[in-house]
């Protein structure tokens, strides 16, 4: 199986992190698989409404409609069996323009440093 990273960072998936409730995060373990980017795809919205303001506290707070997806970048062609990285608004467009998405992974649960808090990696990939 190959696994082809379409989201502008490089990707670690580290094993053997444990999660620190103290941050919501996940800390430690190692990196076991380094998947270097393969260049980015991104989904089109169309403009958003501006609607009416939430009146919070005295203050009105601006809104916009939900995007309206009108479309994705192409994924680039690949060996049978080959599996993407994506971010979750490029799979939240495909399934809303009826664009399958089982060849399709996100990134989870982002483990941190101890230092600063940097984001290293990710202990899991979701299928979407």
């Amino acid at each position: 199986m190959k696994i082809k990273n379409m989201t502008p960072h490089t990707l670690n998936i580290i094993s053997g992190a444990e999660f620190d409730p103290a941050i919501r995060k996940y800390r430690g373990g190692e990196t076991v698989l380094t998947i270097p980017s393969s260049g980015m795809v991104s989904a089109k919205s169309a403009a958003q409404t501006e609607m009416d303001p939430i009146p919070v506290e005295g203050v009105a707070v601006p809104t916009m409609s939900a995007p309206k997806w009108v479309s994705v970048d192409p994924l680039p062609a690949a060996e049978e069996g080959t599996l993407f990285v994506v971010s979750a608004l490029y799979v939240a467009a495909c399934k809303e323009l009826g664009i399958p998405t089982e060849n399709l992974l996100t990134i989870g649960n982002a483990v941190v440093a101890d230092d600063n808090r940097t984001v290293l990696g990710c202990t899991c990939l979701v299928r979407n």
